[in-house]
């Protein structure tokens, strides 16, 4: 029985000073930490960016192709759904154009020095 309580003493011990040193070294890296973090958000609002400006893109193509087609539409519904689509094709590129600004703004928050 005495041993159990020895051995119950040292392991509570051992656990405090895992612990303990745990807390210190922790206490000590979240400068490191914080400039990981920074940097990794940087990195991640410049990929949404480089999205963002690629799917711009593709909407500018599909806004070009609409556009020449409807240009040579011959029937009335096939010009009435050319007109639909480059109307819907235009709010998009609104909708985009203003969520490329906001991220511009993440990206001037989370990659300035």
């Amino acid at each position: 029985m005495l041993n159990a309580r020895r051995s119950l003493r040292h392991a509570c011990a051992f656990a405090l000073f895992v612990a303990l040193a745990g807390s210190a070294a922790a206490q000590s890296a979240p400068a490191a930490g914080q400039a990981a973090a920074g940097a990794k958000s940087c990195e991640h609002a410049r990929k949404k960016i480089a999205r963002e400006q690629r799917t711009a893109a593709e909407v500018a193509d599909t806004l070009a192709k609409s556009q020449r087609a409807r240009e040579t539409c011959v029937s009335r519904s096939a010009c009435a759904r050319y007109d639909e689509a480059i109307r819907d094709t235009e709010r998009r590129q609104a909708r985009q154009a203003a969520r490329l600004a906001r991220y511009e703004q993440e990206v001037a928050a989370a990659c300035a020095p």
